[in-house]
Parts: C-alpha cells; sequence; structure tokens
C-alpha cells in the first residue's frame, strides 16, 4: 500500500537552545569565587587580580562574553591553555 501523506523531518536533531545572556552579576559571583591560591592561565593574570577588581571588569567582560556568544566565535586567544599534569 502506497502512502500519499508527507510529513516534515526536522533538519535539527536536538531542539534550539534558548539565547544565553552573560550579566555583569553574573560574571562578579563567578570571579569573587575564584581560588586565589591557583596559578596564572595563559593570559598571565593571577586569580588575585581577577577577584579584587571583579566589580571593575564585570562590565566589559559581560560585553565580550555576549558578542561572543551573538557572533558564534571565540577569541583566538581563549584557544590556549595551560596543562599541569
Amino acid at each position: 500500500m502506497e502512502n500519499n501523506e508527507s510529513f516534515h523531518l526536522s533538519s535539527h536533531k536536538y531542539p534550539d537552545i534558548p539565547p544565553i545572556e552573560v550579566t555583569s552579576p553574573g560574571v562578579v559571583n563567578l570571579l569573587t569565587k575564584l581560588n586565589v591560591n591557583k596559578s596564572t592561565g595563559p593570559d598571565g593574570i593571577s586569580p588575585y587580580i581577577l577577584k579584587e577588581t571583579a566589580h571593575q571588569l564585570s562590565p566589559l567582560l559581560t560585553c565580550l562574553f555576549n558578542r561572543s556568544l551573538a557572533s558564534g566565535e571565540v577569541p583566538t586567544d581563549w584557544h590556549l591553555a595551560n596543562i599541569f599534569v
């Protein structure tokens, strides 16, 4: 028996993720929880400095994170990592 009904196959296997928005209070919250006893990352910035300047840095970092999310691109420097075994 032939079925003449058409059906739509979704081109997406998974549902879309709702938009993500990074907020300045959220960035401050995370920065103030940094462990100051950890070593610096590839950027050479101490977690102590990030924690102590959280309120001053949060507007700039929030803008940077939201632009990255909106464009779907990550700055090349964010691909770097220091790995210690």
